[in-house]
C-alpha cells in the first residue's frame, strides 16, 4: 500500500491524537518543509498552512477525532512552504480509528492539488477576459462544495438573483430564484452535470430570474465545470452566472461574441476588418465593403481570405508595393522573430480615384501573449481632409487679418488660458510669447489697475457674455497707454463656451481729447454765458448735457428739468412734431439742423426762435456732438406776419410792402448768418488766450502738461475749421463755392472710416487714379461713403464683397449720345460691386428719399444715402444712374463736370 502511495507521489502521514505527534513519509515532510526526523509535533506542520486555513484545517482534524462524520477527514487548503515561500494546494482526506469511544490513531493522504486549482483560476480567467468582451455584461460567480454541501456566492451573483447578504446561499435558495417556466429545465441540467450523464462535465444553460418590483425578469446565463477527484468522485462544481437579459438568449459563447461584434462594427462610423493569425477573415461590416467599393465582387470576401482581398485593394492604392509591403511585415512578424508591432498607427491611404482613406490596425494579443490576428479600421476622410485644407486656409486668412488690424488681439481658452497674441501685440509689449503664455500678461497691466482687471477678468471668463473694461497696458518702452479691452465668447452649437477671441483698442488719444474737449466745453460755457443768443450741445445721440445761461432765464427750468429730451417740453403743441422730424433727420444724417419754432418763455408765452446746429465731426469722420444756438426772431415773426396782412388789406400798396418785407428778409438772413458767425468769436478767444500761453508759459510746462495743451489748441482749431466748413456748406447754396477735391484722398478717407466693415466681410476696395474735382470735400466725401458703405452692405453671404472705382474722361458729345445733357467735357466715374444687385425696374426708385427696397430686419438703414448722392452730383451739375442684376451686383455711374 505505501508503495503504490509513493509511486502515486503522494504524501502519507499517521498522527498519534495522545501525544499530537505523527509520522510521515519524504513528499509530506517535501511539502511541508518539516524537518528530517521521524516524528514531528503536529503544531509545526500546522504553521505552514495558510493562515486564512489554518483554524478550518485544525477544526476539521478535531470534528474528525471527535467521532464527527464517522472519524473521516477531508479537507482542501493552502500551504507556504516555510523556506521557498511557495504556495501550494493540498488536497487531505483520512480516517480516525477509535477503541471504547476514543480515538487512538488516524492516518491519511495528502495530494497536491496546484495544477487543478491552477487550472481552475485560468477557468475563472478566462471567464473574466469574456466579460471584458461583453463591455455591458455584469457577471457572479458561484462555488459549490459537493462533500461539504456548501456554496460560496458573489455578492454580485447575489444581486443577479435578488438574494439579500443575510440569506444563506443555497442550492434550493438560488432554484426558488429561477422562474417558474425555467425551474425545472435548470434543476434538471445542474443534476445531469452532478451525475455525469453521458460523461457531461460541462454546465451551460440560459433561463429567466423571478420579477422583482413588478419588473420584466432577468435573462441570466450560468457557465459551470464540474470537478472530480482522482478516483473520478465529484467534489466541486464552480461557474459564473452572467446577466444577459441584452442578449435574448445568446446559446454559444463564439455566436454571441460574433453577433455583437458585427452589430458592433456596424454601429462605428467606419470600415471595420477582422483576420485572424493565418489572414483568414473573421468579421467585416458594410461601411467596409463600401470604402472598397467591393458590393458589386462580393465573392471576393466570401473567399474569406486576405490574400485575395490584399490582391484586389493593391489596384485601388496610389502606392501598392509600399501598402503590400507594409500589410506583409505587420502579418508575418509574429513567425519570423521580427520585433513585435502591437499597434499599426494611424496613417492614409490615397486611392486611385482621389479619395484618401484612414487606417489604423491593432493586434488581437491575449494577456499571456498569444497572438489571435489583427484589427483593421478604415474610414474615408476625403472630405475631412477638405475641411481641414479650407479650416487651416481659414485660419490662415483669421491670422492674417488679426495681424493686419490696428488692434491688440488675443485668443484664449474657455477658462482664461492665452494661447496666441497677433503681431501688433508684441510690437506694442515688446514680449514673447513664452513672457505672456496662460495669465503671464499681468506683467504688462499698470500696478495701480492689476488687481482690479485681474478680478474682472476671472469673474467674465466664469459667464458666456461678451465683456469689456478700460485699463493702461505697458508698452515695450515703458509708458502706459489707455486701452478698450473687449472679449467675445466662442461657442459650439450648444452654446457651451469653447475660447474667447479679446482685443485692446488705444483709446489714449481719445480719453486725452474727450478730457481736452470737457475743457474745451468749460470755456465755451463760461464764453456762451456773455452771449445774447441760447447755446445749447448734445453728445451724437441728441442727448442735451449743456445749455448757457441765456436757456435758464428764458424758460425758467433747472437744469434737470431741461437735460435729455425734456428741452421739448417747453415747444408750442403745433410745432413739436414738425420740431423732433426735422431733429431727428439731421440726426441721422448729419446735416445742419435748422428750424424755427415757438417756446414756452418763464412767464407763459410763446416766442419764435429760430434753432439752428451743427456736428462736430472726429478724425474718423464721425459725429461725436451737435453745438447749437436758439436765436430770438419773435419781432421778425410778427412783422412778417403784419406785412401779411398789410399785403392783403392794401393791395395798392403792394409794391412798397413787397420792397419792405424784402428788406426785413434780407436783414433777417444778415442777422442769421451773423449769429452763427458768433459761434466762432469765443473759439477766437480760446485761440488768442491760447497763443498767449504759448509764448508766455509753454516753455515752464511739464511734458505732460504740454502735450495737454497742443491738444486742447488742436482740438479749439479743429472746432474752427468745422465751423468754417459747416459755413462754407451753407454758403455753397448761394454761392457755388468749392475748391479742388483729390478723389483719391477722398477714397482713402472713406476706407478709413470703414475700416472695421472692410475687415468683418473680408472686402477688397479697388480704384483707378481719380481726378481732382471742384467740390466741398465734405460733399464728395458722403457722395463715396454712401456709394461703397452700400456695396458692402448690400453683399453676399458666401461671397466677400469686391468694390471698384473706375475713372474716365469722355467727351461732352458722348454723354449727349446717351441722352445726357452735359454742356462740357465729363468726368466719368463707375462705382461696381458685386453684391446682390437689385430689379433695373428700381434703378430710379433707389435714389428717391426714404426708399428702400429691403426689410429694415435683414439690411438696416434709412434709405437716404443714394438720395444725398443724387443732391450732391446735381448740385454740381452732374448726373447718377444705376445699373443692377439680381444676383450679381450693381454698377452706379457719376458725371460731373470737368
Amino acid at each position: 500500500m505505501l508503495n503504490a502511495i509513493e509511486a502515486a507521489d503522494l504524501g502519507y502521514w499517521n498522527l498519534d491524537p495522545a501525544t499530537n505527534q505523527f509520522i510521515c513519509n519524504a513528499r509530506t515532510k517535501s511539502l511541508f518543509g518539516l524537518p528530517d526526523q521521524e516524528d514531528v509535533n503536529l503544531d509545526i506542520a500546522v504553521q505552514s498552512i495558510h493562515p486564512q486555513d489554518r483554524q478550518r484545517v485544525v477544526s476539521t482534524i478535531q470534528q474528525a477525532l471527535s467521532h464527527h462524520n464517522d472519524g473521516k477527514y477531508y479537507c482542501e487548503y493552502r500551504i507556504i512552504h516555510p523556506v521557498t515561500e511557495r504556495m501550494t494546494y493540498l488536497k487531505a482526506k483520512g480516517q480516525a480509528f477509535f477503541q471504547d469511544g476514543n480515538a487512538y490513531r488516524m492516518s491519511g493522504i495528502v495530494m497536491d492539488i496546484t495544477q487543478q486549482k491552477e487550472e481552475e483560476v485560468l477557468v475563472v480567467q478566462s471567464e473574466e477576459r469574456l466579460q471584458t468582451a461583453l463591455r455591458s455584461a455584469v457577471t457572479g460567480y458561484w462555488d459549490y462544495n459537493i462533500p461539504d454541501d456548501t456554496t460560496i456566492a458573489s455578492d454580485e451573483l447575489r444581486k443577479l438573483l435578488n438574494i439579500q447578504p443575510e440569506e444563506d446561499f443555497t442550492y434550493q435558495t438560488f432554484l426558488s430564484r429561477v422562474h417558474e417556466q425555467d425551474r425545472a429545465y435548470v434543476a434538471e441540467q445542474n443534476e445531469n452535470v452532478l451525475r455525469q450523464l453521458d460523461g457531461q462535465l460541462e454546465l451551460d444553460i440560459v433561463f429567466r430570474t423571478l420579477p422583482v418590483d413588478q419588473k420584466a425578469p432577468q435573462w441570466l446565463r450560468s457557465k459551470g465545470r464540474l470537478h472530480t477527484d482522482a478516483e473520478g468522485k465529484p467534489v466541486r462544481l464552480t461557474g459564473i452566472i452572467q446577466d444577459v437579459t441584452k442578449e435574448k438568449l445568446a446559446q454559444q459563447e463564439v455566436v454571441y461574441q460574433k453577433a455583437v461584434l458585427e452589430a458592433q462594427n456596424e454601429a462605428i462610423p467606419g470600415g471595420i476588418l477582422i483576420v485572424d493569425s493565418q489572414g483568414e477573415i473573421i468579421s467585416y461590416n458594410r461601411q467596409y465593403v463600401d470604402i472598397w467599393k467591393i458590393s458589386t465582387s462580393l465573392s471576393l470576401l466570401q473567399s474569406n481570405h486576405m490574400d485575395i482581398i490584399r490582391l484586389y485593394v493593391m489596384k485601388l492604392v496610389d502606392n501598392p508595393e509600399e501598402f503590400f509591403n507594409n500589410i506583409k511585415d505587420v502579418y508575418e512578424q509574429f513567425s519570423n522573430g521580427l520585433p513585435i508591432i502591437t499597434t499599426l498607427p494611424w496613417s492614409e491611404l490615397h486611392l486611385t480615384d482621389g479619395r484618401v482613406i484612414e487606417r489604423h490596425g491593432k493586434a488581437i494579443i491575449d494577456e499571456d501573449g498569444t497572438y489571435y490576428g489583427w484589427t483593421w479600421y478604415f474610414r474615408d476622410i476625403t472630405q475631412d481632409k477638405k475641411a481641414q485644407d479650407m479650416l487651416r486656409q481659414k485660419e490662415e486668412q483669421f491670422r492674417t487679418l488679426a495681424n493686419s488690424i490696428s488692434h491688440l488681439a488675443w485668443m484664449v481658452t474657455a477658462d482664461g488660458w492665452t494661447y496666441w497674441y497677433n503681431d501688433r501685440w508684441y510690437d506694442y509689449t515688446g514680449t514673447v510669447f513664452d513672457e505672456v503664455e496662460g495669465w503671464s500678461w499681468e506683467k504688462v497691466n499698470h500696478p495701480d489697475h492689476a488687481e482690479r482687471v485681474l478680478a474682472f477678468v476671472k469673474e467674465a471668463y466664469q459667464k458666456d457674455e461678451p465683456w469689456e473694461l478700460t485699463y493702461p497696458l505697458k508698452s515695450r518702452d515703458g509708458s502706459y497707454r489707455w486701452f478698450l479691452t473687449r472679449a467675445y465668447p466662442v461657442k459650439d452649437k450648444d452654446g457651451v463656451v469653447l475660447s474667447w477671441i479679446g482685443t485692446n483698442t488705444d483709446i489714449h488719444k481719445q480719453l486725452e481729447t474727450e478730457k481736452a474737449l470737457q475743457q474745451s466745453e468749460e470755456l465755451l460755457r463760461q464764453v456762451s454765458d456773455f452771449m445774447p443768443q441760447i447755446v445749447w450741445a448734445t453728445n451724437a445721440d441728441g442727448y442735451h448735457d449743456f445749455y448757457n445761461k441765456r436757456w435758464y432765464e428764458f424758460t425758467g427750468l433747472t437744469y434737470e428739468q431741461s437735460r435729455g429730451m425734456k428741452w421739448s417740453e417747453v415747444l408750442h403743441p403745433d410745432d413739436y412734431e414738425r420740431t423732433w422730424q426735422v431733429w431727428n433727420q439731421s440726426l441721422q444724417t448729419g446735416q445742419p439742423y435748422q428750424v424755427e419754432y415757438r417756446m414756452r418763455r418763464y412767464d407763459g408765452e410763446y416766442q419764435w426762435l429760430l434753432a439752428r446746429a451743427f456736428p462736430l465731426w472726429d478724425d474718423s469722420g464721425t459725429i461725436v456732438r451737435w453745438f447749437g444756438t436758439c436765436t430770438d426772431i419773435h419781432e421778425q415773426k410778427l412783422a412778417s406776419d403784419l406785412l401779411e396782412e398789410m399785403v392783403a388789406a392794401r393791395t395798392q400798396e403792394l409794391k412798397g410792402s413787397n420792397d419792405n418785407l424784402r428788406k426785413l428778409n434780407t436783414e433777417l438772413e444778415q442777422f442769421n448768418y451773423i449769429a452763427s458767425h458768433d459761434l466762432q468769436e469765443p473759439l477766437r478767444k480760446v485761440r488768442i488766450f491760447a497763443d498767449r500761453i504759448r509764448n508766455a508759459e509753454f516753455d515752464t510746462m511739464s511734458p505732460s502738461s504740454q502735450g495737454i495743451f497742443d491738444r486742447l489748441t488742436e482740438s479749439a482749431e479743429r472746432m474752427a475749421t468745422l465751423l468754417k466748413d459747416l459755413l462754407d456748406y451753407s454758403s455753397i447754396q448761394r454761392k457755388e463755392v468749392t475748391q479742388q477735391v483729390d478723389l483719391n484722398e477722398v477714397i482713402q478717407d472713406v476706407q478709413h472710416d470703414l475700416e472695421l466693415v472692410i475687415l468683418q466681410k473680408q472686402a477688397v476696395l479697388h480704384h483707378d487714379k481719380l481726378p481732382q474735382v471742384r467740390a466741398l470735400r465734405m460733399d464728395m466725401h458722403r457722395l463715396f461713403y454712401n456709394l461703397i458703405y452700400n456695396a458692402l452692405k448690400f453683399s453676399k453671404d458666401a461671397e466677400p464683397p469686391q468694390v471698384h472705382v473706375s475713372y474716365r474722361t469722355v467727351p461732352a458729345s458722348a454723354a449727349q449720345a446717351m441722352g445726357l445733357d452735359m454742356p462740357s467735357d465729363c468726368h466719368y466715374i463707375r462705382v461696381a460691386d458685386n453684391g446682390i444687385g437689385f430689379e433695373q425696374d428700381y434703378a430710379d426708385k433707389v435714389f428717391e428719399l426714404f426708399k428702400r427696397l429691403h426689410g429694415r430686419q435683414t439690411y438696416p438703414g434709412t434709405g437716404v444715402g443714394l438720395a444725398l448722392c443724387k443732391k450732391v452730383v446735381q448740385n454740381y451739375d452732374g448726373r447718377i444712374w444705376a445699373i443692377a442684376t439680381p444676383g450679381e451686383g450693381a454698377t452706379f455711374h457719376i458725371l460731373l463736370p470737368v
